[in-house]
């Protein structure tokens, strides 16, 4: 169901989206009494880079034959060579993963079905056979269980379990955020609002690995609210961005939806949030929300406190360093000097290491002062004498937010 398609918003995406999952899966259940679903335990931050030549040729060819004339091979150093050599995970972000992904489970697909031709699914790492008894399903397991072993794979027990069918096809909490009513009558939906609020957190709780939150500032974006109801949606926005992680790149395009709306021309609360929400995810190590928070900045020209900025200067994140000192450079930090601690660790030698991006791309748009490490360097002097860059903006309001790169997140 995984299989990438190059039609949607980007460049791929999964054959079946999470949305349509259930409906594919309920004629596979049809045909069985019991269900085995097995989960791949941390796939992207587990696959072996390594397989990726066992999957295209096969391990015996790929075991005898380890030089670049295979293109899994070239594969292989290629991701080693984004990642300081390192055999173990792939990039989580980029639609080239999600290629790199299916390449190898479709071949544990393969096998496990030439075994044992049993029917089933998978939606990017997630399994689901329907057999006839118990016995087939354990039997099952271990097969698929050793299928995902001979790629340097494993299943997450907590999510591989053998149950009686039927079962519930969708999610609970998903379900229920689903049907319940939002008026359109302007005080009855207030009320609805908040009533959709609170069970919202509370389905969170229940489920605080799920993205319930996520999900319900998507169904309360779309449902056309009164201008009179705003203030409090924007309230339920910040809340939810501070609440859970990863909710900053759904919830980025309705702030700046609101920055130019006439009854919310005061966005200090979001100022104020946005630099909670950078300070909370850097003791919390989450550069992937610090980026977004700081993405957020940007977009919405807000300014970032003092001590979030002395925060910002302990990362050692390529991406967020960038993003610092582009809203330095947009006049959004007061007292940059805590960030110039950069400046003297943006060396030729650091080129060669993890935050080569760092400093070449702060280094060629000129925020590093005069210094130009790439300019000397052998590999990168190319690319600084053809003015490549990584990091850029969009390049009219319209268009879609894109960093213009993908970190490890």
């Amino acid at each position: 169901m995984s299989k990438p398609r190059t039609v949607g918003a980007r460049a791929l995406e999964p054959a079946v989206s999470f949305h349509d999952v259930p409906r594919e899966r309920a004629p596979i259940r049809a045909r069985g009494s019991t269900l085995l679903r097995m989960d791949v335990a941390q796939y992207y931050p587990s696959v072996y880079t390594h397989a990726i030549p066992w999957a295209l040729h096969g391990k015996a060819t790929a075991k005898r034959q380890r030089d670049s004339s295979l293109l899994g091979n070239r594969l292989d150093t290629a991701l080693r060579a984004t990642q300081d050599g390192q055999t173990i995970g792939i990039p989580i972000g980029p639609d080239t993963s999600l290629i790199i992904a299916e390449l190898i489970l479709s071949r544990v697909d393969r096998a496990v079905h030439d075994k044992f031709k049993a029917p089933g699914t998978r939606h990017m790492d997630d399994y689901e056979f329907a057999v006839i008894d118990l016995p087939t399903a354990e039997r099952l397991r271990a097969g698929a269980q050793d299928a995902l072993a001979d790629f340097e794979l494993g299943p997450n027990t907590e999510k591989t379990n053998i149950v009686q069918l039927p079962q519930l096809l969708e999610r609970p909490w998903l379900t229920e955020l689903r049907h319940l009513p939002i008026s359109n009558d302007v005080d009855a939906q207030y009320y609805d609002i908040v009533r959709f609020h609170d069970r919202s957190v509370e389905l969170s709780r229940q489920y605080p690995t799920e993205n319930v939150l996520k999900y319900a500032l998507g169904r309360l974006d779309r449902m056309g609210l009164h201008v009179e109801n705003l203030r409090l949606f924007l309230a339920l926005v910040l809340q939810f961005v501070a609440a859970e992680y990863g909710v900053t790149p759904n919830a980025l395009p309705i702030l700046e939806r609101m920055r130019s709306h006439k009854e919310l021309t005061d966005l200090t609360a979001v100022e104020e949030s946005i630099n909670v929400l950078v300070s909370s995810r850097i003791q919390s190590r989450l550069n992937n929300d610090v980026a977004w928070g700081l993405w957020a900045a940007i977009r919405l020209k807000c300014a970032l406190a003092d001590e979030t900025v002395r925060a910002l200067s302990t990362v050692d994140d390529s991406i967020v360093r960038l993003l610092a000192l582009d809203a330095r450079e947009k006049g959004l930090v007061h007292d940059s000097r805590p960030l110039t601690v950069w400046n003297e660790q943006a060396t030729k030698a650091s080129l060669s290491e993890k935050n080569w991006l760092f400093t070449y791309e702060a280094s060629e748009r000129g925020w590093l002062g005069k210094n130009r490490p790439a300019r000397s360097h052998e590999a990168f002097s190319h690319l600084a004498e053809h003015d490549v860059r990584f990091y850029g903006e969009p390049q009219t309001a319209d268009d879609e937010i894109v960093v213009g790169f993908e970190s490890t997140y």
